[in-house]
């Protein structure tokens, strides 16, 4: 009620104080933001199909995790990799995903995904973006997609877990600004007994690494 009468007593004049109304924007803005920061948010990630030709460093706050997925036709295991980048350029954490029981391609890029998040979490990092070149899960994860069988199980796990950040953002990019993610996935192994985080950057990335911040 104070706010319609205030509201009323602003616009009705003849001629609007510029200032007041400011202030009374604003001061609406703050009593907003306060009840908005009181309440847990449903998950309401920002979601993008670009067609970036290079990749992008994350805003100052925030971690880039760029993940892909690999895939063994022979065998049907599909495994991955991901890598952790800040605002510097900085690789903080990459992780090489141990090949999981019998998937389709598409289930082995949701898997990837899924590993991504976890991991993501283990470090405890805040504010991400994960940025992914298969374009169904990121599509998928964003609500615009459905799916059946073991991948729409795996979406469904992932939507709660990237619940539990503060903020995310799901990007769909192309494979040219995602060879980091994809080098790592290729050395995914079935002899792997474990995910594998990487204590040094291997040869494999380097090239890549430097392209991404070159660009």
């Amino acid at each position: 009620m104070l706010w319609k009468a205030q509201n009323k007593k602003v616009f009705e004049k003849d001629v609007w104080d510029p200032f007041v109304v400011a202030n009374l924007a604003t001061a609406r803005f703050w009593e907003f933001l306060n009840v908005q920061l009181k309440c847990k948010p449903l998950i309401s990630p920002l979601f993008s199909i670009v067609s970036y030709n290079r990749w992008n460093r994350p805003l100052h706050t925030t971690i880039k995790c760029n993940v892909d997925a690999s895939f063994s036709k022979s065998s049907q295991l599909g495994g991955g990799g991901a890598v952790f980048r800040n605002s510097a350029d900085s690789v903080l954490q990459a992780v090489i995903f141990k090949p999981s029981f019998s998937l389709s391609v598409l289930e082995a890029k949701a898997y990837a995904f899924r590993r991504a998040v976890y991991w993501a979490k283990v470090f405890k990092f805040q504010d991400v973006c994960f940025e992914s070149d298969a374009k169904v899960v990121v599509e998928a994860l964003a609500g615009v997609r459905s799916g059946e069988g073991a991948f729409a199980s795996l979406v469904s796990v992932m939507r709660k877990k990237l619940q539990d950040f503060p903020t995310i953002s799901l990007m769909h990019v192309r494979r040219v600004c995602n060879q980091v993610a994809h080098a790592l996935a290729g050395s995914s192994c079935a002899e792997m007994e474990a995910d594998l985080v990487l204590q040094s950057k291997p040869s494999s990335i380097l090239k890549f690494l430097e392209e991404d911040v070159a660009a």
